[in-house]
């Protein structure tokens, strides 16, 4: 491990730009959960949504919204309540001197809503968020294209009793400026073709230009945290894996196997930048 540690470092000293890949498991170190962890979303959340570990799939569609969008809300409020409250851990802020080293600097691509690159310092203009950002909402039917912002209080949640009363809980929610139906975040669920994704589709060309412009030089991929349940992130960490000459550095406690050459580090983030950055 500890050879891989300083072949990782010599790459990031070596790197033109840096392709930073996240998953859930980049804000564990934060005190966020992720999916399917001892202590994941699926383990502390399966009571609240009726067990089964199907259940989460379940819910987590456009769907959920539409029929129980207070009970919807309750889930989705509690995550976007801790988002707000958490603070990103020192790992951030090691990626971006890194970047910041770099003459091309860095591009992030993650599967994460909870803006955490963004807190720590990142440019909006250098994320790709492929599933969208919690903070931001749509409409849940869809009468406009239109994403906004919403800063507004989060009622207080008060457990099962909340969902009673329906009526009255639903009123302290974001609703659409239009059609004053209950909003919901311009999060990708599940089976779900109601997505507004012009935001996505913007970030994406933003980062494909980036790319453009790293032909010829030494891109770096740093993935951190990204499983393979739903391999999105790690699919685009391989997509620009060069065999030829290796540049992908997986940082992942249970799931860090990858393409030959890669470096395969079997930690958590936080503690593997940190190892990196005092070898650098």
């Amino acid at each position: 491990m500890e050879e891989k540690l300083r072949q990782a470092a010599e790459w990031v000293r070596q790197a033109d730009g840096l392709l930073l890949c996240a998953g859930a498991g980049m804000g564990v170190d934060s005190g966020l959960p992720d999916f399917r962890s001892k202590g994941g979303l699926w383990r502390t959340t399966l009571p609240f949504l009726g067990g089964g570990m199907n259940a989460f799939f379940r819910k987590s569609n456009p769907s959920w919204f539409k029929d129980k969008p207070a009970e919807a809300w309750e889930f989705y409020g509690g995550r976007l309540q801790a988002y707000r409250h958490v603070q990103p851990h020192e790992g951030f802020n090691i990626l971006r001197k890194w970047s910041q080293r770099c003459p091309m600097g860095s591009f992030i691509y993650t599967s994460n809503v909870d803006e955490h690159f963004q807190k720590a310092g990142f440019s909006p203009s250098r994320i790709v968020e492929c599933h969208g950002a919690l903070m931001d909402l749509q409409c849940t039917y869809n009468c406009h294209t239109g994403i906004w912002r919403w800063d507004g209080v989060i009622p207080e949640r008060v457990g099962r009793r909340w969902f009673q009363s329906t009526t009255q809980r639903e009123a302290g929610w974001p609703r659409c400026p239009q059609c004053k139906q209950i909003a919901r975040p311009n999060v990708l669920l599940f089976g779900d073709f109601d997505w507004i994704d012009h935001k996505a589709k913007e970030q994406h060309r933003r980062f494909a230009q980036w790319l453009s412009s790293m032909q010829g030089k030494r891109l770096v991929i740093i993935e951190s945290g990204a499983g393979t349940a739903i391999p999105t992130v790690r699919m685009k960490s391989e997509q620009y894996y060069t065999p030829q000459q290796p540049n992908l550095i997986r940082i992942n406690p249970t799931e860090s196997m990858g393409p030959f050459g890669t470096l395969s580090l079997h930690q958590g983030a936080l503690s593997t930048i940190k190892h990196i950055d005092a070898l650098l």
